[in-house]
């Protein structure tokens, strides 16, 4: 019994480093995205995934020890039969939910995503459409604000840049 406590507590230790591990891989991704609005929308799907995985993953290695758990301790097999059946079910439900979530997660992704690029694509078209009607301060105000995001997007990405050229 205590071998297998040792193991579970091995399992999970290995579990979390590789999970720090693959957390620490996206972040650098993250830096290189250099603010890519797209590259941004995948990794973040990337990450639900994997945090889909990784809860998928301890469910089951709870399942496992609880299954041990009421195998050891309850001698009477209808019991323990009944015990294990709601154990699954317990746990078959908290794998779908969290398949839902991640699923909504990554729908709310791609919908924020979606939302930016229709306000960028609005940005443009009023700036021209008040062109076209000849209010000329309403225009140059909104090539301003176009002009400013792009800038500071350039600067991130050139101060990005030297910092890699100067380590």
């Amino acid at each position: 019994k205590e071998h297998a406590l040792k193991r579970a507590e091995n399992a999970l230790f290995i579990s979390n480093q590789q999970r720090e591990a693959e957390q620490a891989l996206l972040d650098f991704k993250v830096i290189q995205a250099k603010g890519n609005a797209t590259k941004l929308a995948e990794i973040a799907k990337e990450r639900a995934d994997l945090e889909l995985a990784h809860l998928k993953q301890q469910l089951a290695q709870e399942e496992a020890a609880e299954k041990a758990r009421i195998a050891a301790d309850i001698t009477d097999n209808d019991q323990a039969a009944a015990a294990i059946l709601a154990v699954e079910a317990r746990y078959h439900q908290e794998s779908i939910t969290a398949e839902a979530k991640a699923a909504a997660d990554k729908k709310a992704i791609d919908d924020d995503l979606r939302k930016q690029k229709q306000q960028n694509l609005q940005a443009y078209s009023d700036m021209f459409k008040s062109l076209l009607n000849g209010d000329i301060s309403a225009f140059t105000a909104g090539m301003a604000q176009i002009v400013q995001g792009h800038q500071t997007a350039w600067q991130q990405r050139l101060s990005a840049d030297m910092a890699s050229y100067e380590t």
